[in-house]
């Protein structure tokens, strides 16, 4: 999703009026960017992690969800719950981040590279991503 200047300054302007602000990230990823807005800002930020529906949480619930919505959501867990712990790198960029295809295919290009086990959560995969994750992976 990406914002013009205008809807950037709206939503600045609107958080100095919040209450508290809540960024669904790590405060360990976004470190600058949240003690910048602390001293800026006169309400309290909490970096609260993504956020995880609860009933997905439980491998039944988790399997019943994705067979009503159709995907192969279940098959992700199946594979993740087979690997040592601690073994996975998960990848989200997120919904608000406007990244170009050619980024995104050097982003997967140096994942399959590195040789980690990984999961990446992408609402969609660039065309060019895709073929080229099947055929490395």
């Amino acid at each position: 999703m990406s914002m013009d200047n205008g809807t950037r300054l709206r939503a600045i302007s609107q958080s100095r009026k919040a209450q508290c602000l809540l960024f669904t990230s790590f405060y360990e990823i976004e470190s600058k960017a949240i003690d910048l807005l602390r001293e800026e800002l006169p309400c309290p930020i909490f970096a609260i992690g993504p956020c995880i529906p609860y009933m997905l949480l439980d491998r039944e619930s988790r399997n019943n969800a994705a067979s009503q919505n159709g995907c192969a959501t279940a098959n992700y867990f199946t594979w993740l719950d087979s690997q040592p712990g601690s073994s996975i790198l998960y990848v989200s960029l997120g919904s608000f981040l406007s990244v170009s295809t050619s980024q995104l295919d050097e982003l997967a290009l140096g994942l399959v590279a590195s040789k980690i086990k990984f999961l990446w959560s992408r609402e969609t995969t660039p065309l060019g991503s895709k073929k080229r994750l099947e055929t490395q992976v």
